[in-house]
């Protein structure tokens, strides 16, 4: 048997497991097409004659020609799990993916949403048919297919919780037959860890109250949580598509719907969530992975807790810092005087209290302001709080 038959008998078997260690419907198509399009190369001999060697020039070969780096690594992930099944199970003699050197490459940098940038698309999503989604992802960091996917059964306000039970994406078809490359697919979540049970906040269980308000009155009954004006759900292109109209009106760029989870896990590591819990929140196999993914995050919270050590010695007059709580949708918008640049959203006074504390060290006050014509020039509707 060549290497290409072996693989396909593998993944196709691996597919139609019904257990936690099957292989996800677009893991498929994308292992699926590295035989195809690569390692049918090796069709000339028989899997038990390929060797490390030939292995290691086809890597080498494929990053010349202009592979990234990362599909070469997935490639060989396959490629490694495939052969180690071989081996274990009798038919190949042994793994000779394992010693091949991969070329190295470094995980795309995550971006996150700045305090200013998510003030103004909280604002503007009060302005939009699917801001409240916005929100939600901000408030609970779930998946765009996990949000798609959502059924109104999924929520518990009783208990005031959602489950995650599936996702909804838009997959390659397997069947040639039909007449569309692509159709909207409902899987159940990528891992086990990834089926969880997320608490609900008090203004995102708001929030849904309030648009299943809105919905009721387009189409009663409606089974998913976001659905157009007739009660469909939503194709992830589509609402990708409405979010971006969003962006643009805030002048935002680079900033995907996925980076809105990112964006959740550092607000949540930066008000010291407990990092187990987040990962579990987030649906990560494991803490080390979100420890890993979100490090831009931990290492410089490392150094702005060790300043607060400083701050221990430092006189705590000259560190007073006038903080404005202006009212916005029952949460707070908080600025600073003396300096504009650092505004964001808090859901009440002890939680930007609690913001500022953490982060003073990083905060930079431009130029000493006059506090009495601060105080004065305030809107009336505008709260100040000292933090010293």
């Amino acid at each position: 048997m060549v290497l290409s038959e072996w693989l396909k008998t593998w993944l196709t078997d691996k597919y139609k497991q019904k257990s936690d260690k099957t292989i996800k419907r677009n893991t498929y198509i994308s292992y699926e097409g590295y035989i195809r399009n690569y390692l049918s190369i090796f069709d000339y001999e028989e899997v038990n004659e390929v060797t490390t060697e030939e292995l290691q020039r086809f890597s080498d070969k494929l990053l010349e020609d202009g592979l990234s780096a990362k599909t070469i690594h997935n490639m060989f992930v396959f490629l490694r799990e495939g052969l180690k099944y071989g081996v274990l199970k009798g038919n190949i003699k042994t793994n000779v993916a394992l010693s091949v050197n991969l070329p190295q490459y470094e995980r795309p940098e995550i971006k996150i949403l700045s305090y200013n940038q998510e003030y103004r698309l909280i604002k503007e999503s009060y302005s939009h048919r699917y801001g409240v989604f916005v929100r939600f992802v901000l408030r609970t960091g779930i998946r765009l297919g996990e949000l798609l996917g959502l059924k109104w059964d999924d929520i518990d306000f009783e208990r005031h919780e959602m489950k995650i039970r599936r996702i909804l994406h838009r997959c390659k078809n397997f069947d040639p037959k039909k007449k569309n490359k692509t159709s909207i697919f409902f899987d159940p979540p990528k891992t086990k860890k990834s089926r969880r049970t997320i608490p609900l906040t008090y203004h995102a269980e708001k929030d849904l109250l309030d648009w299943k308000q809105l919905q009721n009155l387009e189409t009663p009954h409606a089974e998913f949580v976001v659905t157009n004006k007739t009660g469909k759900y939503l194709d992830p292109t589509t609402f990708r598509k409405y979010y971006k109209e969003m962006l643009d009106r805030c002048d935002i760029h680079g900033i995907t719907f996925h980076s809105l989870r990112h964006t959740f896990a550092t607000n949540a590591l930066e008000r010291g969530m407990d990092k187990k819990v987040l990962s579990e929140i987030l649906g990560h196999y494991s803490v080390a992975f979100t420890l890993d993914t979100y490090a831009h995050v931990v290492d410089p919270f490392k150094r702005s807790n060790m300043d607060l050590m400083d701050n221990i010695y430092y006189n705590q007059e000259h560190s007073s810092i006038l903080l404005l709580f202006k009212p916005f949708h029952e949460q707070f918008i908080v600025s600073i005087p003396n300096n504009r640049d650092y505004t964001f959203i808090a859901d009440s006074l002890e939680d930007g209290i609690h913001h500022i504390n953490r982060h003073k060290a990083e905060i930079v006050l431009k130029k000493d302001i006059d506090i009495k014509k601060a105080l004065y020039e305030k809107g009336k509707e505008e709260i100040a709080v000292f933090v010293n």
